[in-house]
């Protein structure tokens, strides 16, 4: 048996962010009425809330904004870096340089980003998104910033100061390098621990 009921409020603030707790009563009883005393039944609530005919949050909202402009701003500097490789190879004849791991870094962070626009435009539609696409989005971030830090130590070792070539057959950076990843793992899997929880942008955070 399914019985349905929709309400719609709108509720206007227009000064400052408000933190709204609901709580459903069954005064009438209705529940128990349709359900009886059946234990393999369930009640499922759904609740759709908008901010500014929006569904991102007001924490949230202008975030679509600010990908595009970071959109814009890193293809600049991949065509930059790219020219710059160009170069570099043109005149060394060599492509062992530090502007291939910026590019590598670049362009996952480009992915990433196309994937996350992806994703809030549709969240934007239906609340919802694609989250297969916001997770690989982060995957991404951690993989060029894993590059990056990559790139550091190598730079920090000496090369192209005290060495122009790299051998890369240094131990050390293969244990470093699963460390970073290992830290970068966890920091994109806390992420969504406590995503979309009743707590998030609050003071306490759940304690």
């Amino acid at each position: 048996m399914k019985y349905e009921s929709y309400l719609t409020r709108t509720d206007r603030n227009w000064f400052h962010p408000v933190m709204y707790y609901i709580a459903v009563f069954d005064c009438e009883d209705d529940v128990e009425k349709v359900l009886g005393s059946n234990l393999y039944s369930s009640l499922k609530l759904e609740l759709e809330m908008l901010a500014n005919e929006d569904h991102f949050s007001y924490e949230k909202q202008g975030t679509i904004l600010i990908n595009l402009i970071l959109l814009m701003i890193f293809i600049v500097l991949i065509v930059n870096n790219f020219r710059s490789f160009n170069k570099f190879w043109t005149l060394y004849d060599t492509s062992d340089s530090p502007l291939i791991y910026c590019l590598a870094a670049l362009g996952l962070q480009f992915l990433g980003i196309v994937f996350t626009l992806i994703h809030e435009f549709r969240y934007r539609a239906n609340g919802r998104g694609y989250f297969a696409l916001d997770v690989l989005s982060t995957i991404l971030d951690q993989l060029s910033e894993c590059v990056m830090t990559l790139l550091v130590m190598m730079l920090a070792n000496g090369w192209m100061t005290r060495f122009q070539k790299y051998d890369g057959d240094n131990d050390l950076y293969i244990a470093l390098g699963f460390f970073s990843l290992f830290l970068h793992v966890l920091m994109g899997t806390l992420t969504y621990v406590d995503q979309d929880a009743h707590h998030k942008y609050h003071d306490f955070h759940g304690w």
